[in-house]
């Protein structure tokens, strides 16, 4: 549309020059025809099309209408008949582009004053609207007058809150919800207004709300004056001070209460002027150190002299900075002793940031200070026996770095602390206890969990010795480690003596057992004659199968094959013995347990008859196989027998019975349960410590060589006192064994 438009104008120029010269040759008037064109151009097509005009105008000008005619060079003396047609169309155009401009603007500004003024009225629109939402949305109820105080209009607020029509709140309608004993008040109130309306006035009166409740409003006025200064309009609102007026109540009667605590607190308080002079005190102060409070505005009178010029730097400095004032001075109290108090002073500030006053509590440290004191010395008391101590001791960092040892350390060592550091004390320790001790103390340092562990520590002299290490963390309130303490202790000699031990109780145990020997010597050799008795017998009957006449030779053979198996009989007996008594090496295998308690039983057979001790047993048939060395379990059981057996040698009033029961206890676990009707213990925790016992020729090994055994099968053996009387031996062994140590 552009491309058009800007053909037509210059085209309009080329048609108006060509009319204007076609009129011009038969009227001979050109400069009046070529005025025309260009007047035409320029107003309708514009500046350029103007210039357009212009130009053919002036070619057409000279060429038709001066001398020499249909040449373009013009004559010297017609020079100034073509200056003053250039100079009359040149200021025609000009003319019309200005008027043409003019008109645009006009045209523009009255366009923009349109648009400006329906902006405007919009946005007025959208602020009425919005000055009404606001006013309906303010949390307060709101209201407007008339200038002699009718009211006409009320925002939803106010009529949310009385429940009534905005129709009924118009006018004086409103003091329908006016309470009944503040009316006159208010009638005295809005008088007051209409004759003083310059005056800014509140009231607090009561307003019924839409449930019937009435609460306390604090009612405030603001006039609306013309130009002239009359009042046209009242504006106001309704604060609701029901909760104020409550809080009011409630704050007179805590500042009774707050009086009584402050004078009843155990501790001294005043409060000070911004300058920092006293102005109250309670009465803990004033009976602490039984002055007035005239005389303790210059409180320096109940400071310790050696206090005094440190105290009253530090207070000065407080009231010049605003600094909160923290010190620890002492004071004298009415019989002239001195305690010590620690004085904690924080400034009040208004809105501004000002100081209005100082607030200083007075508490007293006097047991503190001295248990500090206590404390220093009680430090120092540890350090030194920290330094003093037989052993070796240490801290380090939550990550495990090395940051104290004591004196013990550097002198067995012969190296400097800072050798410790970055993982340095490694290099001491012995080669083989390099990775495990590495490990144990990464995966402590990581869980947190206490740090147990053996290693080889290398002395100043270049000698390995066994010590016994153990860390604990120290933690903070929220459960992070902030230290590692630790100690090693110097195992080297105890590990010696543990195994002088360990050999002393493997010969022990091997005398126990010849001791067992002994006891069974009866019960073993009625164990073997048995079958020997029966061989001789069966010897002589095939004797005299044979010497028959004829030979019985099936008798004779049915003869010697009883030989033959009892034969066997006495041969697993003395095998069973043998076994049993036997040093050997230990062995693992998966016994039935009921079996191997079935083996102790008739090797003791002979000696429970003579005892007249009679036998029960509830041995589960389900019962689980348990891995275990078969000798070291039978040596176990045949222990606990025997001691249940020789337990009831002084019962005479009662049976001897000896209850054996083997059940599963839990998933992984199972129970042997040995019950006896002797005498009972009467400590059944000590009975199995080495070398107790209750026997007059007894070595008190049994009981512990048992505990060791069911220790090594990692079980657990305890003993208790039966309800009535006897004692009762229960172990329990696990479903699957760990290695046996």
């Amino acid at each position: 549309m552009r491309v058009l438009s800007k053909v037509w104008r210059y085209g309009l120029a080329i048609i108006s020059c060509g009319l204007a010269l076609a009129l011009a040759v038969p009227l001979d008037s050109p400069s009046s025809c070529f005025f025309l064109a260009v007047m035409v151009s320029s107003f309708y097509g514009g500046k350029g099309p103007g210039v357009l005009s212009i130009l053919l105008s002036s070619l057409a000008f000279d060429y038709f209408f001066l001398p020499p005619k249909y040449h373009l060079w013009i004559q010297p003396w017609s020079y100034p008949r073509f200056a003053a047609f250039l100079g009359s169309v040149l200021l025609i155009a000009v003319v019309i582009e200005a008027k043409r401009r003019v008109e645009e603007a006009r045209r523009q500004i009255d366009a923009k004053y349109r648009q400006v003024s329906a902006d405007a009225l919009a946005q007025a629109q959208a602020s009425e609207a919005r000055l009404r939402l606001i006013i309906d949305s303010i949390p307060v109820p709101a209201w407007s007058g008339r200038a002699d105080g009718a009211t006409d209009f009320v925002n939803q607020r106010w009529l949310d809150y009385t429940g009534i029509a905005a129709e009924q709140a118009l006018g004086w309608g409103w003091k329908v919800v006016s309470h009944p004993d503040d009316l006159d008040a208010n009638a005295e109130y809005w008088r007051s207004v209409l004759a003083s309306p310059g005056e800014d006035r509140e009231l607090e009166g009561r307003l019924r709300r839409f449930d019937g409740t009435y609460r306390w409003f604090l009612f405030r006025v603001c006039p609306l004056r013309d130009e002239s200064g009359r009042v046209v309009q009242f504006y106001g609102t309704c604060i609701d001070i029901e909760d104020r007026k409550r809080a009011a109540d409630a704050l007179r009667a805590s500042e009774l209460n707050f009086r009584l605590i402050v004078d009843s607190i155990p501790g001294l308080l005043c409060t000070n002027t911004a300058a920092g002079e006293v102005e109250l005190v309670n009465k803990t102060l004033l009976n602490y150190t039984g002055k007035p409070l005239e005389e303790l505005k210059h409180w320096s009178v109940v400071v310790h002299p050696g206090d005094l010029p440190a105290v009253t730097g530090l207070w000065s400095r407080s009231v010049a900075t605003g600094h909160p004032f923290n010190v620890e001075v002492r004071i004298r109290r009415a019989d002239g002793a001195y305690r010590w108090f620690h004085c904690r002073g924080l400034p009040s500030r208004d809105v501004e940031g000002r100081i209005v006053r100082w607030y200083n509590l007075l508490t007293d440290v006097e047991e503190r200070i001295n248990a500090e004191e206590a404390l220093r010395a009680s430090e120092h008391h540890l350090r030194l026996m920290t330094e003093t101590i037989p052993a070796l001791v240490w801290r380090t960092t939550p990550d495990g770095e090395i940051d104290y040892v004591n004196r013990r350390v550097l002198e067995y060592t012969g190296k400097p602390l800072g050798d410790f550091a970055n993982n340095g004390w490694l290099q001491l320790l012995h080669p083989d206890d390099v990775d495990s001790t590495i490990r144990i103390w990464r995966q402590n340092t990581q869980t947190g969990e206490p740090h147990q562990v053996t290693y080889r520590l290398r002395r100043a002299d270049g000698a390995y010795r066994w010590f016994d290490v153990r860390g604990e963390p120290l933690r903070d309130n929220e459960g992070r480690v902030v230290q590692w303490y630790g100690i090693c202790i110097d195992v080297e000699d105890r590990r010696r003596t543990e195994e002088a031990l360990r050999n002393t109780q493997e010969r022990l145990s091997v005398a126990s057992q010849v001791a067992t020997v002994g006891e069974l010597a009866a019960s073993i050799a009625h164990e073997v004659n048995q079958p020997l008795t029966a061989v001789v017998s069966n010897g002589n009957a095939c004797l005299r199968w044979l010497s028959a006449q004829p030979p019985n030779l099936a008798k004779a053979l049915e003869a010697a094959e009883r030989i033959v198996r009892d034969g066997k009989d006495a041969g697993e007996v003395v095998r069973r013995i043998r076994a049993l008594f036997k040093r050997a090496a230990h062995e693992e295998v998966p016994l039935d347990l009921n079996e191997v308690i079935g083996e102790v039983l008739r090797l003791l057979q002979g000696e429970t008859v003579k005892r007249r001790v009679t036998i029960e047993t509830d041995l589960r048939q389900d019962l689980p196989a348990v891995t275990g060395d078969r000798v070291q379990l039978q040596q176990l059981i045949l222990n606990l027998l025997l001691n249940g057996i020789e337990a009831m040698d002084p019962v005479m009033d009662r049976p001897r019975r000896l209850f054996i029961r083997s059940k599963r206890e839990s998933d992984d676990t199972v129970l042997v349960e040995i019950r006896d009707s002797g005498l009972g213990l009467k400590d059944p925790d000590t009975v199995f410590d080495a070398f107790f016992t209750t026997k007059e020729n007894g070595m008190g090994m049994g009981l512990a060589i048992c505990r060791s055994i069911v220790q090594a099968h990692n079980g657990r053996l305890w003993a208790a006192s039966g309800e009535g009387s006897g004692a009762t031996f229960c172990f329990t062994l696990p479903l699957q064994l760990s290695p046996v140590s």
